[in-house]
């Protein structure tokens, strides 16, 4: 047969099942706010990651540019010295050429003066030191 129900029991819920759902709302709520801070410290991350990338990139190509920057005072400073180079081979021809002058007209019976020829020993002198000294870089390209 068919019992009555009981007496105690009614619809509205226990305060214990109030106490639970509330702890589990809380649980919820303070997850939520976990996964919130999390994602945000995820894009402030993101962010910090993004700038950093964009010094890197713009140090890389600020470094880039002194190299060339370099290469072309480089470039210049070898044609600079090959002018230079140039210059001192042609004035030692000329040198030579009138050293020759000199000692031509020395044998032909001209009498040269005393600072022709103190002139022409310092020159000689320069022209033995020149070729003693002259130092070539190593790397010429």
């Amino acid at each position: 047969m068919c019992q009555p129900p009981p007496q105690n029991l009614s619809c509205a819920p226990s305060t214990s099942s109030h106490q639970q759902m509330a702890s589990y709302q809380s649980h919820l709520s303070n997850n939520l706010q976990e996964l919130e801070l999390n994602e945000q410290e995820r894009r402030k991350l993101e962010r910090k990651r993004a700038r950093n990338r964009m010094a890197a990139s713009k140090c890389r190509q600020r470094k880039i540019e002194r190299i060339s920057q370099l290469e072309g005072e480089v470039q210049q400073e070898r044609q600079r010295f090959q002018a230079l180079q140039n210059s001192v081979s042609s004035m030692e021809k000329t040198l030579s050429m009138l050293q020759c002058e000199l000692q031509r007209h020395k044998h032909s019976g001209c009498v040269l003066d005393k600072s022709t020829l103190n002139l022409m020993s310092h020159l000689s002198t320069i022209m033995n030191n020149n070729n003693n000294n002259v130092a070539v870089p190593m790397d010429t390209r």
